[in-house]
């Protein structure tokens, strides 16, 4: 990272909204069995349909419950030994997220939004503090993958696996392609809408937040050209 005057990331949208959505919309009838396919996938098919759908339900609820820990993380750059202090670090990020520019170059009618008062910005930033932090989350992530998210991948594998023997019984032929067209196109498909925000769960570094704020403060704070640097300055030389 380096002082510069040419942002490295721009920053000119709001950015407090969470980074995985606050609600998905599933198509409900893609969830279920269509009337087609209940008197073909029964027994232990149909068993290992439930278990699909109830492992998918456990991963997907834990993978929004930790996405809602990794939006703490600027709070959680700043120590809690000071109640007093940590509530003005946390009300300052609150303030710097929650701004957003609403000018637009096409409008000329329209003002740039008022920068936020540098009085109302207190920060207090530890490495310490973060990584101790960062460490909890990074187990409780791997407890999601290696519990909830892998038993729902079993679960599916062990579906496939079902259907694949059933192909030559009762999933042969046109019952065959009935499930084709529900389990790929419909059901999984349904799973890729939170499936594909896992990434997003990965958690930056110390020094990554400290750059995303500095550049935060330039932008949308009032005399930002100075206390992003002063901020910046403290962020990476204290212990």
């Amino acid at each position: 990272m380096c002082l510069s005057n040419t942002p490295r990331c721009t920053l000119l949208q709001r950015t407090s909204a969470p980074s995985i959505p606050c609600s998905f919309h599933f198509v409900r009838e893609n969830l279920a069995l269509p009337r087609s396919l209940q008197g073909v996938i029964v027994g232990d098919l149909r068993d290992a349909f439930n278990h699909c759908r109830a492992s998918a339900a456990r991963a997907f609820r834990m993978m929004k419950s930790i996405n809602r820990r990794r939006e703490l993380r600027y709070k959680a750059m700043c120590p809690r030994d000071d109640a007093a202090v940590y509530l003005s670090h946390a009300d300052s990020v609150h303030r710097l997220w929650d701004w957003y520019q609403d000018y637009n170059s096409d409008d000329p009618t329209l003002a740039p939004t008022p920068k936020i008062p540098s009085l109302l910005m207190k920060f207090r930033i530890d490495h310490r503090t973060y990584d101790q932090w960062a460490r909890e989350y990074h187990r409780l992530l791997e407890s999601f993958l290696e519990g909830p998210y892998r038993a729902w991948l079993d679960a599916k594998e062990e579906m496939e696996d079902l259907i694949s023997k059933a192909r030559l019984t009762t999933l042969n032929g046109a019952n065959g392609e009935l499930w084709q067209t529900f389990w790929g196109p419909r059901f999984l498909a349904e799973m890729e809408k939170w499936e594909e925000f896992l990434p997003e769960l990965a958690l930056p570094s110390y020094e990554d937040l400290v750059d995303e704020m500095y550049h935060a403060i330039r932008e949308r704070v009032e005399d930002g050209e100075r206390l992003s640097k002063e901020f910046y300055l403290y962020g990476t030389t204290t212990p």
